[in-house]
C-alpha cells in the first residue's frame, strides 16, 4: 500500500513499508498508518477521520513516534476481531497493539505477516 509518511525519516532510515491500522492502546482507538521503516515501527493517525468518527478529542492524539526495532523483544500474531492483529513487546514489557485494517481478512493478513516477518528477523532477542 503506498502511503507517504508524515514523520521525517532519520539518518540512514528507510521505508520498508506501511498499512492502515488502528491503534489499539488508550481511548479512543484512533486509525491511521502502521509504518514500517529498517529502524522502527510507528503509527500515524489521520486527524480528519478520527475526529469524524471520534470527536475533537481524536484530534488532540498525538502520533506515536515509533519503537526502535532493537527495542522490541517480541512481535506476534494478536487476536482481533480485525482478524489481522499485531502486538508489539519491548524491553521495558510494554505492549502495543494494533489491527490492521482493509478489505477482506487476506488483505489484513498478509500486511501483517510481511510485516512480523521483517520485524522479527531484525529484532535483537
Amino acid at each position: 500500500m503506498s502511503y507517504k509518511m508524515k514523520s521525517p525519516l532519520m539518518p540512514s532510515e528507510e521505508f520498508i513499508m506501511s498499512h492502515m491500522a488502528t491503534f489499539l492502546k488508550g481511548y479512543p482507538h484512533p486509525s491511521g498508518y502502521l509504518v514500517l521503516t529498517n529502524q522502527r515501527i510507528l503509527f500515524e493517525k489521520k486527524g480528519v477521520m478520527n475526529a469524524a468518527a471520534f470527536g475533537l478529542l481524536s484530534l488532540t492524539m498525538k502520533d506515536f513516534n515509533g519503537i526502535p526495532l532493537s527495542e522490541i523483544t517480541n512481535a506476534s500474531v494478536e487476536k482481533s476481531i480485525a482478524g489481522a492483529g499485531l502486538n508489539v513487546v519491548t524491553r521495558t514489557g510494554e505492549e502495543f497493539k494494533f489491527a490492521l485494517n482493509g478489505f477482506g481478512f487476506s488483505s489484513k493478513k498478509k500486511p501483517r505477516d510481511d510485516m512480523l516477518s521483517y520485524i522479527n528477523s531484525h529484532i535483537n532477542k
